[in-house]
């Protein structure tokens, strides 16, 4: 009598455990799933025309569950959307980058070339280094970046004008 109480108890307790235990476990796995990168930026904007300077980075992160963080980051820039989301950085790969930082994060590649369209991706590890996957592709464009670039010229009324303006009458 004393054995089979025992074994009561015992299978009492494993149930109650796995109860509590279950919900979490399922929970945990579920988090990986949906984590997520998004809102990617470039110079604090969302797929900006445009730039003129060194491209910055932010992406923002959603991750499942709790007590979670980043641990490292990839970044790659391509010529082309295919190359960014095969993260063939074919124009700046930044290879993985141990940190939390998920903001101002600053191009080290060559120079942009100007009037040109870039595609970019993130891939982010989590606290357990974890690749959490990778982001879609975003893109950003450059603008005239050299001053050769530019061949405007001012407007302005040529030195021979006879132009004569008359403000009799005009009231200020």
């Amino acid at each position: 009598m004393k054995i089979s109480r025992i074994i009561s108890v015992v299978l009492t307790a494993a149930i109650v455990v796995s109860a509590f235990a279950m919900p979490s476990l399922a929970a945990a796995l579920k988090s990986e799933e949906n984590s997520s990168m998004y809102d990617l930026t470039v110079n604090y904007r969302e797929l900006p025309l445009g730039i003129d300077t060194a491209p910055v980075f932010g992406w923002k992160l959603s991750l499942g569950g709790y007590n979670r963080s980043q641990s490292a980051y990839r970044i790659t820039v391509a010529d082309t959307k295919e190359n960014a989301e095969a993260q063939n950085g074919t124009v700046w790969d930044s290879k993985k980058q141990s940190g939390e930082n998920n903001y101002d994060i600053k191009y080290k590649g060559g120079a942009l070339k100007s009037q040109s369209e870039y595609f970019w991706t993130v891939e982010v590890w989590d606290e357990n280094d974890i690749s959490l996957g990778v982001s879609p592709a975003a893109c950003f464009e450059t603008g005239l970046i050299d001053e050769s670039d530019w061949s405007a010229k001012f407007i302005q009324a040529s030195k021979e004008s006879d132009v004569s303006i008359d403000f009799s009458g005009a009231n200020w």
